[in-house]
């Protein structure tokens, strides 16, 4: 079953009814079988983090990931360091 409606540039969009949900879904929103929830702009469940990814928390996964790549980058310097 499908819900179409139309955005402000007058395109159509089509919105999906969830079957596990029972909700319609807008563009772009997928299942998370691990959470069970339905996801805006679903990337991916993460396993380290306990959630999924989408478009409320893309900003804060990006920046968990640099930080780690810091603390990567000065746990080796470090190590580095002192080996010399």
């Amino acid at each position: 079953m499908h819900l179409d409606l139309v955005n402000s540039s007058g395109y159509m969009l089509r919105n999906k009814l969830c079957r596990t949900c029972g909700i319609y879904r807008p563009p772009r929103c997928s299942h998370c079988p691990t959470c069970d929830n339905c996801v805006e702009r679903f990337d991916h469940h993460c396993p380290w983090l306990g959630t999924c990814i989408g478009k409320r928390n893309y900003p804060y996964f990006i920046s968990f990931v640099l930080s780690l790549l810091f603390i990567i980058i000065f746990i080796i310097s470090v190590v580095l360091h002192f080996m010399v």
